[in-house]
């Protein structure tokens, strides 16, 4: 009787008990039918015969298309983190490769963001507070695309959004994160520009990280302009997970940032005179109550990291 009773549950989750129909849990659902009705819309019909959806555990993957069998894979955990249009992203991504057959394009547009949702990570190119792109993003996905929009175009006009090279008294914060052995102080015997900047040293290895922060509200940035952030770093004898920053833009009551750039995966090591890095918001989203820049030194790190001449631009 259990048995019984569990195969009818098992079919009333599923699109169709037929071998030769779409095998679709219930979680999926929302989204594949979102895929077959956008196609519908640009007079795409989508056949699902055969299609399979399922939850996989993959350790460096969050989605895996197949195409013989023809399946969908979806790493639970990874699901589970994302919001509704990031789900959203990479099911229509992993269709792509499955239903229509797309290879992954790495390739970008005018302004940078990248052209396709077939980028091998499709969550980053919209959300909620950048949602008028995603319908060019739909109708390069079906093949219907007649022109790039307006917000795709090269940003030329430059404009000062912050200048600051660490003039007292500063609106910097320092902050020091599950015990992370470092000291944060402005001085003014080592800068690039006259005559202070921020500086981390560590007293010894430990987890966390320890940061300097800046939080202000956006003023004068409009939807759509490109943003970017830049700043001079030096280091002395920094090892193991090093220097980096990051540029976070949050809305009040909302789990996720609305953005979130870092430099993480490439952070600065060992003994280098000051050098500028940068990253870049090819599209400012809507809504923004507040941007935060973080000046980070890794918790695991020893030595020395100095911070200045920290720039935020605007392109229209």
């Amino acid at each position: 009787m259990v048995r019984l009773f569990s195969t009818l549950m098992l079919c009333i989750l599923l699109v169709s008990c037929n071998k030769d129909e779409a095998v679709i849990p219930s979680e999926f659902a929302t989204y594949l039918n979102r895929f077959v009705n956008e196609a519908k819309l640009r007079g795409k019909t989508i056949s699902l015969d055969k299609l399979e959806l399922r939850f996989k555990d993959m350790e460096n993957n969050c989605g895996l298309a197949e195409i013989v069998p023809l399946r969908v894979n979806i790493d639970e955990a990874c699901w589970n983190r994302l919001p509704d249009v990031a789900k959203e992203l990479l099911m229509f991504h992993e269709l792509g490769h499955a239903l229509l057959r797309l290879d992954h394009d790495e390739s970008t547009l005018p302004n940078g963001d990248y052209k396709s949702i077939m980028v091998p990570d499709p969550t980053v190119l919209y959300n909620d507070f950048t949602i008028e792109k995603r319908v060019y993003y739909l109708d390069e996905l079906f093949g219907v695309l007649k022109g790039l929009p307006a917000w795709t175009a090269v940003k030329t006009n430059e404009y000062s959004v912050i200048d600051d090279n660490i003039t007292l008294p500063t609106a910097w914060a320092f902050v020091s994160s599950n015990g992370a052995l470092h000291e944060g102080e402005v001085i003014d015997t080592v800068y690039y520009s006259a005559e202070n900047c921020l500086a981390i040293k560590s007293n010894g290895t430990s987890s966390g990280f320890s940061f300097w922060r800046y939080q202000w509200i956006p003023q004068g940035i409009e939807v759509g302009d490109e943003v970017v952030l830049k700043l001079k770093i030096k280091s002395e004898d920094l090892t193991n997970g090093g220097a980096y920053f990051a540029f976070r833009a949050d809305i009040q009551g909302e789990e996720f940032p609305v953005f979130f750039y870092t430099t993480q995966g490439d952070p600065v090591l060992g003994t280098n005179d000051f050098k500028e890095y940068s990253v870049k918001v090819n599209y400012f989203p809507s809504m923004i109550e507040q941007l935060n820049i973080f000046l980070i030194l890794d918790g695991s790190s020893t030595g020395t990291v100095y911070f200045d001449d920290i720039q935020v631009l605007k392109y229209n």
